[in-house]
């Protein structure tokens, strides 16, 4: 007879948190493009030509991009149920 004691160490998974993305994809639409302009300017302090500093300027843009197009929920939505047929899909 053979006898064995064994301790299992259980680790949960951690969950990745999806991060927020700025809807950028709303730009195409005429009044949010209007106003992204009109704040990205008034954030620059009303120049034609962006500054030399490159991350500065990229810093403004997001930011501006940000408070103005929103962000999405951050939540990443995975169902693979485009595969399923009406019956199941009932």
């Amino acid at each position: 007879m053979v006898v064995c004691r064994m301790t299992l160490v259980v680790r949960k998974m951690k969950r990745t948190k999806a991060e927020q993305r700025t809807k950028w994809w709303k730009l195409k639409k005429e009044e949010c493009c209007v106003v992204f302009r009109e704040e990205l300017r008034q954030a620059l302090g009303g120049q034609e030509v962006l500054p030399d500093y490159w991350t500065t300027t990229a810093n403004v843009i997001r930011e501006t991009g940000s408070r103005v197009l929103g962000g999405s929920s951050g939540r990443k939505v995975d169902k693979e149920t485009w595969w399923w047929n009406e019956e199941v899909q009932e």
